[in-house]
């Protein structure tokens, strides 16, 4: 496919990208598209010899790409949980991560060979029809496409909330219904009765990078969480749909939510 160009206006690294209303995968190996991209089987594994911080993997030689600097998506041992790292030490066959996945020092070295991962982040990660890259340096926005012409709007995603409501008068209960949301959620604060209604949101919240519980630095949920904080909040007929990290976070009590 041709490889476009696009200027884009933003001093902050792209999140999200979307043809129309369509999802379009960040370039990255194995390739995946968004049915598949959560799947680990569609992931590379690490081969034996792999060890703490150390991924060894053969696989990673055919892509003749040096991945230093890259993104490496991690989910050890089939946890749960996946984490992301940055890629440095690259040989061709084997990589080093930056900041030890939580635990790992008193695992047995043996869990991680297995453990799916994948690899993003560079532009010469985009090596299929459909994929993107955003140079921040350079604003610049690279997509691979088939056919003569990127027919269709491009798009990015550019905030975290569509609506933000905090409640400021407990004698008038906020209200949010018959939304529909595309690249952004909401979020309700200081609510007292509120209501949340008929909404219907399309990837609401995204993490490029996930972060992880377990060590200090760059802990907890991300900061762009569906959020209710608030007491007595009755949340009905709300789909939440295409979200790599969080559903919707409750804060209070007395609260109820209706499919």
């Amino acid at each position: 496919g041709e490889v476009y160009v696009v200027g884009v206006d933003t001093d902050e690294q792209i999140q999200q990208v979307f043809l129309d209303s369509s999802y379009v995968p960040e370039g990255r190996w194995p390739n995946a598209d968004l049915a598949s991209m959560l799947d680990v089987s569609t992931w590379a594994t690490a081969k034996n010899g792999t060890l703490y911080g150390y991924i060894y993997d053969p696989e990673m030689e055919s892509t003749n790409i040096n991945w230093d600097n890259a993104i490496a998506t991690i989910n050890p041992d089939d946890r749960v949980l996946s984490y992301t790292r940055t890629v440095y030490n690259f040989t061709g066959t084997s990589f080093n991560y930056n900041i030890p996945l939580p635990d790992d020092k008193s695992r047995p070295q043996q869990e991680y060979i297995g453990s799916p991962y994948f690899l993003k982040g560079i532009l010469e990660a985009v090596d299929a029809p459909g994929e993107w890259y955003h140079d921040v340096a350079a604003k610049k926005l690279y997509m691979q496409w088939d056919g003569k012409s990127l027919d269709g709007r491009v798009s990015y995603r550019v905030k975290d909330f569509c609506v933000d409501v905090v409640q400021e008068d407990p004698a008038h209960p906020a209200e949010i219904g018959n939304l529909q949301m595309h690249s952004c959620t909401f979020i309700v604060t200081n609510a007292n009765g509120a209501s949340v209604h008929d909404v219907n949101v399309s990837y609401p919240t995204y993490a490029r990078t996930l972060r992880n519980r377990e060590i200090n630095q760059d802990h907890g949920p991300p900061p762009n969480v569906t959020l209710v904080s608030g007491n007595n909040t009755v949340v009905e007929r709300v789909s939440l749909v295409h979200s790599n990290v969080a559903g919707i976070e409750f804060i209070g009590y007395g609260n109820t939510l209706r499919v």
